[in-house]
């Protein structure tokens, strides 16, 4: 049971991970990157891309090895990790972004926390509980 919401998870991250495909243009991507230095753009363009390819890692993971996070302490760990690091994202998501911004983008705005809090909650529990 806990193995099929595990691999749930990770196909939860593989559809974060694609989302970011979207978001790049309903939030305007290139036409607000223009604005900055060339060097900034790299940069951000840099980060978002390994973000991507980190998270639909995790996914790839979730998928291919369920049982790790159960069955071993450092599967635990990573778990804890897992945890603390999508919760911490809901925060970011209500706390830190401009309001104004996430509040004209409501079905994302859900979509990503809720993601997050899930994924967060499911990695916590399995670290505490298992």
């Amino acid at each position: 049971m806990v193995e099929a919401l595990i691999q749930v998870a990770g196909v939860g991250l593989l559809l974060v991970a694609l989302a970011n495909f979207f978001v790049g243009g309903a939030f305007r991507y290139r036409e607000n990157l223009a604005r900055c230095d060339r060097f900034f753009g790299q940069v951000f363009r840099v980060h978002a891309a390994y973000i991507v390819f980190t998270v639909a890692g995790m996914g790839a993971f979730c998928l291919w090895r369920p049982q790790f996070f159960l069955n071993t302490e450092e599967g635990r760990a990573v778990a804890g990790f897992l945890g603390v690091f999508w919760l911490s994202r809901v925060g970011l998501q209500f706390f830190y972004y401009d309001r104004a911004f996430t509040g004209r983008y409501p079905v994302w705005n859900v979509f990503f926390a809720l993601a997050f809090g899930s994924l967060g909650l499911l990695f916590g529990g399995i670290c505490v509980l298992t």
